[in-house]
């Protein structure tokens, strides 16, 4: 019954069929040409009649019925004024490239029709696409026959199951085909506008994925290097063979044909492996990738001569080659250099460790030299002439092939870590930062950008960078700090030095002055927090916008009139008050949940009072009750707030009384401005958020408030009436978000 229906009505069903679902019914009529049933000429020829068919109907559908919403949502959508644009400019690679977009089928021809394409240019192009389409999908299913050859020794015996799995597959997808289809199609017969603005914003979709992928060809690189691994491991494993030639295997020894298998499984590991740090663009990587790459084109020969992936090895090595300039992340030397000597003793470690077990569970005990050739042909995963004789021996034999990619991983990962900082011509002294930070300083992060704990980079010593590494990723507090004329060259500068040294560089609360120059070097950006400022100019505590702060001040002044607030100047140290300093510091701390933070707030010592400001509230008896400590900066025209703390027993309000007693006494001494620091997560601005980041930053202001206390530290900074300036994260790539946010916990609570 199935080989009558095949033979009277296979090619009928197979046009229907590849009209509702492509791929899956071409391969399986290149499958059953593979079986002798059709000519495989016939049914790629039946598949590429019926793809163009099903695509001109779509481009004449959306033409006849979706052109007049397009034109008219064109005069009032600018995006879709550079959709048109684009499919004009474009059109030469989207509709040969929509034969392989999944998904896209049905969408990009009636978006074409509905977009006022040419005919003419649309029917070559979608011709000429069907015919590449056809060829490389009907080799491969013809390919699929070929594979199943070497599984099934009697494959004519399963020839009926074989069949019925084959159409009940390709029609589960051709019934999915249909019921996608049948959504266009309900869409197309609703309101016009409603079926053209979706295919209209599929087609944004494929035009953003489209420029991603151009924009990070590195990427796709390491995506093909990771495929062909992948492709190496399971063929030296399994030993599977697509479009072999058996003569060109049949001219090669035994010996060499057998021990490529190993070489094989290695290559394809190392690959796999160098997929992470080629989209890194680590310079190495790039190396062994294009050597192991061809290196993988003569195996492939050479292991039953596989012509197929011997190409698809060749033409991975070209593009690497092709694309050679981009790779010019370093490997730190030292790491390299511990990698290099820990290699021999790790190879001699499996050696021995195998050779042991040899001698154990091998009777009689083999000599050294085949021995060690066994133990390596173990760990290799080869097929060696020998058979476990024990459970035992088979978990020696595991442990064996653990303990050699266990080895092979440490050595690698050495080789491939980001570069450690090392003093260069790149660092600037700390006497030539802080008189930057003092002259040039702008913003209150430069008074933490110049500390000690940070790196300073700088391209001509006119402005730095205020950093620290964690997890590969480069924190900056806040932006450059320097000359105006300087600060486009140290960005540009520090974004290719964390290019170079394989860090991702990311500017941590940066203001809205740089954002051009940012974006400038391909990065992006959004709101985590907004800096609380107190012009001083016209700030005081009368008026209804400080009410809050004033009644408490007020009160705490009627309740507790033995507190009065004074300031330490600590030229000359007075031993009593510093250690009433560190006991009110760790009676807070013992109540604050985690430890202290740093990197963008200072950790407390009195040692560094010298430098600092500092307010504190005192009984009359002596007893100290809390305090706050406010770095200058601007060349001391404005302070920040550095550090707050109060002992538990503290009256309420003693942390608003001086805060406002401390910008009182800058006020009179005529300072330009305080600054409160910056609030996390908060939009002072209460408007609508404008993209995915600023609504997930929302979300987590909103819901984690309790946990973090985000909406209590922006209320009572907003108790006093700030200016408010927004505070942006800048960042290279959406993908890097979770190893920055790790780094940012690492830089805020590691000292050093």
């Amino acid at each position: 019954m199935i080989h009558a229906g095949l033979l009277h009505y296979g090619h009928l069903l197979l046009f229907l069929g590849v009209m509702a679902e492509a791929d899956a019914f071409l391969i399986a009529g290149a499958f059953l040409a593979h079986r002798g049933y059709w000519g495989l000429g016939p049914v790629i020829a039946t598949a590429i009649l019926a793809s163009a068919t099903a695509n001109q109907g779509w481009f004449w559908l959306a033409r006849a019925r979706g052109r007049r919403f397009v034109e008219r949502k064109a005069e009032t959508d600018a995006r879709f004024q550079r959709l048109q644009s684009w499919l004009q400019r474009r059109g030469a690679v989207l509709i040969p490239a929509s034969r392989f977009l999944y998904g896209f089928r049905v969408a990009i021809p009636a978006a074409y029709g509905a977009s006022g394409t040419a005919p003419l240019t649309f029917t070559a192009l979608d011709t000429a696409s069907a015919l590449v389409w056809g060829l490389v999908v009907g080799f491969a299913g013809y390919a699929f026959g070929g594979a199943l050859d070497a599984l099934l020794a009697d494959v004519r015996r399963y020839e009926p199951a074989v069949l019925a799995v084959v159409f009940l597959v390709a029609g589960a997808l051709a019934f999915r085909g249909r019921s996608r289809a049948a959504t266009v199609v309900a869409a197309l017969r609703r309101p016009v506008e409603a079926g053209g603005e979706a295919a209209l914003r599929l087609l944004l979709l494929v035009h953003r994925v489209g420029r991603r992928l151009a924009l990070h060809p590195t990427g796709r690189l390491a995506a093909a290097a990771v495929a062909l691994g992948a492709l190496n491991a399971i063929t030296g494993i399994a030993g599977t063979r697509i479009l072999h030639v058996e003569r060109l295997s049949a001219w090669l020894p035994f010996e060499v044909t057998h021990g490529s298998r190993a070489l094989m499984v290695l290559a394809g590991v190392g690959l796999m492996f160098l997929g992470r740090t080629i989209a890194r663009r680590k310079r190495l990587a790039w190396v062994l990738a294009t050597a192991l790459a061809s290196g993988s084109a003569l195996l492939y020969l050479l292991h039953h001569g596989s012509v197929l992936r011997a190409a698809l090895a060749a033409v991975t090595a070209a593009e690497l080659w092709r694309q050679r300039q981009r790779f010019q992340a370093r490997t730190d030397p030292l790491r390299l250099r511990h990698a290099l000597l820990a290699l021999p003793a790790l190879a001699l470690t499996v050696s021995l460790y195998g050779a042991a077990g040899l001698h154990e569970f091998v009777r009689p005990a083999p000599p050294l030299a085949d021995a060690l050739r066994t133990t390596w042909r173990i760990a290799g995963f080869q097929d060696p002439a020998f058979t476990p004789p024990s459970p035992s021996a088979a978990a020696w034999a595991w442990s064996l092939r653990l303990l050699a990619l266990a080895s092979s991983g440490y050595v690698l990962a050495a080789a491939f870590a980001p570069v450690a900082w090392r003093s260069d011509r790149s660092r600037l002294d700390g006497v030539r930062v802080a008189d930057l930070a003092w002259q040039h300083g702008q913003d209150s992060l430069s008074c933490f950008a110049k500390q000690d704990d940070k790196r300073h980079f700088t391209v001509d010593g006119r402005a730095f960078v205020g950093f620290r590494v964690r997890s590969r990723v480069a924190v900056a507090v806040g932006d450059p700090v320097g000359e105006a004329a300087a600060i486009p060259g140290v960005i540009a500068g520090f974004v290719e030095h964390c290019r170079v040294n394989d860090w991702v560089p990311v500017f941590y609360e940066a203001s809205a002055r740089y954002l051009e120059l940012y974006g400038a070097q391909g990065l992006r950006w959004f709101k985590v927090g907004e800096e609380a400022l107190l012009d001083l100019a016209t700030w005081s505590l009368g008026g209804g916008a400080v009410a809050k702060v004033r009644q408490f001040v007020n009160k705490i002044r009627r309740e507790a009139p033995d507190l009065a607030v004074e300031e330490y100047q600590r030229h000359v140290p007075n031993p009593d008050l510093d250690g009433q300093l560190e006991d009110v510091s760790s009676e807070w701390l013992a109540g604050k949940k985690g430890g202290e933070m740093g990197f963008n707030l200072s950790v407390f010592s009195v040692e560094h009072l010298r430098d600092r400001r500092t307010f504190v509230a005192r009984r009359s008896h002596g007893t100290v009750e809390a305090f706050v400590t406010w770095l200058p900066y601007r060349a001391g025209r404005a302070a920040v707030l550095d550090a707050m703390r109060h002992r538990p027993s503290a009256p309420p309000g003693v942390m608003d009384l001086l805060i406002a007693e401390s910008a009182l006494a800058f006020k009179r001494e005529g300072l330009e401005a305080v600054s409160l620091a910056v609030a996390p997560m908060a939009d002072a601005s209460g408007a609508q958020a404008a993209s995915t980041y600023d609504r997930a930053v929302r979300l987590i202001f909103e819901h984690f408030s309790q946990v973090y206390g985000y909406r209590t530290l922006f209320q009572f900074k907003k108790k006093f009436a700030p200016r408010w300036e927004p505070r942006y994260l800048v960042f290279p790539r959406p993908d890097l978000l979770p190893r920055i946010a790790y780094a940012l916990i690492g830089v805020h609570y590691a000292r050093s």
